[in-house]
């Protein structure tokens, strides 16, 4: 929990920052662990609960990929959770190299629209 707050207190700094320079984009990973899925994403919820309203009160774009090795390695997985934020502040952020993650290897990822 020290993690997870030591982190948000960073993320809002960071976004101090790109407004300050203008930046409009930010990409990120889920990061976490997959040895603990559920505590991991329960802990990005709420993460976003409190980073959210800021990002929409700056106009910033956060970019989520999955990625090899974070909490939530599947493509429609993290669709899903990014969608479920029902914002247009946060998408979700398709990395071509990390394809055979997002599906296991099986060679099936498709769009999820």
């Amino acid at each position: 929990i020290k993690t997870r707050r030591a982190a948000v207190t960073n993320w809002k700094r960071m976004i101090e920052i790109a407004v300050d320079m203008g930046v409009q984009v930010i990409n990120t990973e889920l990061s976490g662990t997959p040895d603990e899925p559920e505590i991991c994403e329960e802990m990005w919820y709420r993460s976003m609960e409190e980073l959210l309203p800021i990002v929409e009160r700056e106009g910033i774009r956060i970019e989520i990929q999955s990625h090899p090795w974070d909490f939530c390695e599947l493509n429609d997985e993290t669709v899903d959770m990014v969608q479920s934020l029902r914002s247009d502040n946060v998408t979700y952020l398709y990395s071509a190299p990390h394809g055979f993650f997002y599906d296991k290897g099986q060679g099936d990822v498709v769009p999820t629209t």
